[in-house]
């Protein structure tokens, strides 16, 4: 089961939706779009970036066009670029469910409520869910290791030494 998630990119009255099936987390997701944004120039480029981005380690996409939010996503981001100097603003919306089968949409009033955030604003959220995962897959490598007796009992491709944070450049923080 993949952690689902929508992408709106806004240019002036211009909506763009985007849907991602993996990884939508804002330590995975939230990171491709600082990638992308500060690889591209303009709102165009930067939706051309995400629908030819490839998965890792195979050759499907890993963002598709779409024509709405869909219904059973966990995360929204709303990316607003604007139209003067090409600089965008993000909003991050997580769907709170008491369970996976009571799943409400997320709502406009959410999507408006939510807070506007500048590249750096991202870059922090991007980096503390990192930090999260981080000490997670460390506590994980812990225990493998205290469990294991000999080399062969560690499966290396399961280890993981962790996520790279953004660093942002002084005009950019």
């Amino acid at each position: 089961m993949g952690t689902r998630t929508n992408i709106i990119v806004k240019y002036g009255a211009t909506k763009t939706f985007i849907y991602r099936h993996w990884d939508g987390y804002p330590a995975v997701t939230g990171f491709d779009l600082i990638k992308l944004y500060r690889e591209t120039n303009g709102a165009g480029e930067f939706v051309a970036s995400l629908l030819t981005a490839r998965r890792e380690n195979e050759d499907l996409p890993q963002y598709e066009l779409t024509t709405e939010v869909s219904g059973d996503i966990e995360f929204l981001y709303v990316v607003r670029f604007n139209r003067q100097n090409n600089n965008a603003t993000f909003k991050v919306v997580e769907r709170e469910a008491a369970t996976e089968k009571d799943w409400p949409m997320i709502t406009t009033t959410e999507i408006d409520n939510a807070k506007v955030l500048d590249l750096a604003g991202l870059a922090f959220l991007v980096n503390s869910e990192r930090a999260k995962m981080n000490l997670q897959s460390a506590k994980s490598n812990v225990e493998t290791f205290e469990k294991a007796t000999k080399p062969e009992d560690v499966n290396y491709d399961w280890t993981y030494s962790g996520y790279e944070f953004v660093e942002l450049d002084k005009e950019e923080a």
